[in-house]
């Protein structure tokens, strides 16, 4: 396994007092970015494989982003390295990570705690692609990618806005301080830590445990689109204890589903799995293309509402034998 060096340029002054200056390649997980650009203003960490599928090695995520500033002019706009930034060296979530022993469950904390990742406004991204990138290709394929990112006046959810300081949510209420952004004309809600819901009017949480192997019923929201009606929970780490999640935690999440029911099922299917096998002797689990299906739509959205992101690489192409894909 090779070792990156993770340099610095005049142009780029290392400003992160713990930086790493060589890293192996194989590395994942929170490290030093590997960026200078990014260093330079003080985004010193990033995790990896990158959120947003540039890379799942040092090497891969550098080779993605040299392509990438070969057709920028990062001169071009003040928020250009930002924009570069958030998309290859998005900052490593600080969150209380409670483990859960599950082999097929595509995120690494159970409880969602909040995760801010600085994203750029649709506006701005539709900026920078007009005015900075030159690549006919590039710049359609950048503009068409746009669309995916949030929109609102607010720093809470995204930065470079061109818009004035008018609402976008005018018929969409955010409760508890919570703040509205849109995606594509629909409107979505960020709420406050320890507040929870569509529209953040949940204050306390239903998550429970139970004993491990003990059966409970999944939420109704679930039943029209899961093959089973009882989950046993996420099971913990180091535990007799599984967790069950309240709905009110997934709710902004699942609030997708109204359009894409893969969502919902995704969702669904993560965080109640079934307690035993279906009447043909298989049980069910989220697979590798339902859940990136999903990501490539949606991570954006996920990435505004602060949750983490979801790591498709962690569960099977094809089902085992005894397992039967959600679809």
């Amino acid at each position: 396994m090779g070792t990156t060096s993770l340099g610095t340029t005049a142009q780029a002054p290392n400003v992160c007092p713990n930086f790493q200056t060589s890293l192996d390649d194989g590395v994942q997980g929170c490290i030093s970015s590997p960026l200078p650009a990014c260093r330079s203003i003080n985004l010193c960490e990033t995790f990896l494989p990158n959120r947003f599928n540039l890379g799942d090695s040092l090497t891969k995520l550098q080779e993605r982003y040299n392509e990438y500033t070969n057709k920028l002019n990062i001169t071009c706009h003040p928020y250009a390295i930002r924009f570069l930034c958030f998309r290859f060296s998005p900052p490593c979530p600080k969150v209380t990570i409670e483990e859960t022993s599950e082999p097929y469950y595509a995120f690494d904390i159970i409880n969602f705690p909040h995760v801010d990742i600085p994203l750029p406004c649709k506006s701005l991204c539709e900026n920078i692609s007009e005015t900075c990138i030159e690549d006919e290709p590039e710049r359609k394929d950048l503009s068409s990618r746009c669309s995916t990112l949030p929109e609102s006046t607010s720093e809470e959810i995204c930065f470079g806005s061109a818009l004035a300081q008018v609402s976008l949510c005018n018929s969409f209420t955010c409760e508890n301080g919570g703040s509205c952004f849109t995606v594509n004309d629909r409107q979505y809600c960020k709420c406050q830590p320890g507040y929870f819901g569509t529209h953040c009017e949940v204050n306390t949480s239903s998550d429970y445990r139970v004993i491990q192997g003990h059966c409970v019923s999944v939420p109704e929201q679930c039943r029209s689109v899961l093959p089973y009606n009882a989950t046993r929970g996420l099971n913990l780490s180091d535990s007799h204890l599984a967790y069950i999640a309240g709905w009110e935690r997934i709710a902004p999440m699942a609030y997708e589903g109204i359009m894409d029911t893969r969502v919902i099922l995704l969702f669904c299917g993560l965080f109640y799995p079934p307690c035993a096998a279906n009447e043909s002797g298989s049980t069910s689990i989220v697979c590798w293309d339902l859940c990136i299906l999903t990501k490539l739509q949606y991570e954006f959205i996920l990435a505004s509402l602060g949750f983490p992101t979801l790591l498709c690489e962690k569960l099977h192409k094809e089902a085992p034998p005894g397992y039967t894909c959600l679809s």
